[in-house]
């Protein structure tokens, strides 16, 4: 080996600092009056993969005048909400600075409180029955809530859910799903309102 012989590189890169902010819990976060959807936008505006909020949502029917009615979106939990976030002082100063968070639900030493991942579960699958009786009781009225092409699970026989998409040709309150892979030879089903889901994303 001589003088000048290249005998390897150096990496400069900047290495990801290591995370040691401990593990994400999920949180129960305390709004202003009807602020809970303005608040949710602007902690994902953020853009940090380590706030992660949830925002159960329910449909309620309004009168909207004249005898009319109309169908609203709104918190199954008024001035509250869920965020999965790291545990500690740092990340709980962070969120309290967000307008709109007025508080954690906390201890009374101020510690704030966590709950169980599967108390959040529970809460997801609850929001998704009430929306899909929403569905069902459209569809019985005589409305489409689905949209052609909208993905969507369906039952076709007893303890067989499949994958579908809404078709167009809807006839005598059955609607029309084309299942991702044929059952019987054929795609294309009718079936009742009751007998689609949908898909939890």
């Amino acid at each position: 080996m001589q003088v000048g012989d290249i005998v390897g590189y150096v990496d400069l890169t900047k290495p990801e600092p290591l995370d040691n902010e401990g593990p994400s819990l999920w949180h129960v976060v305390v709004t202003d009056p009807a602020r809970e959807r303005s608040t949710v936008e602007r902690i994902n505006d953020i853009e940090d993969r380590r706030l992660d909020p949830y925002l159960p949502i329910v449909h309620r029917t309004e009168l909207a005048g004249r005898g009319r009615k109309r169908d609203v979106q709104a918190a199954m939990f008024p001035c509250y909400f869920f965020i999965r976030m790291p545990a500690n002082a740092d990340r709980w100063r962070q969120l309290r600075g967000i307008r709109g968070v007025q508080d954690f639900m906390a201890f009374a030493s101020g510690r704030p409180k966590v709950m169980a991942s599967a108390a959040i579960e529970a809460i997801r699958i609850k929001e998704m029955e009430l929306d899909n009786k929403r569905l069902m009781r459209l569809a019985s009225g005589g409305e489409i809530p689905w949209k052609p092409g909208q993905s969507v699970w369906v039952d076709i026989l007893p303890y067989h859910r499949m994958l579908a998409n809404i078709g167009t040709a809807h006839d005598k309150g059955k609607i029309e799903v084309l299942l991702e892979m044929e059952m019987f030879g054929r795609k294309a089903w009718k079936v009742e309102p009751k007998q689609i889901l949908n898909i939890d994303v």
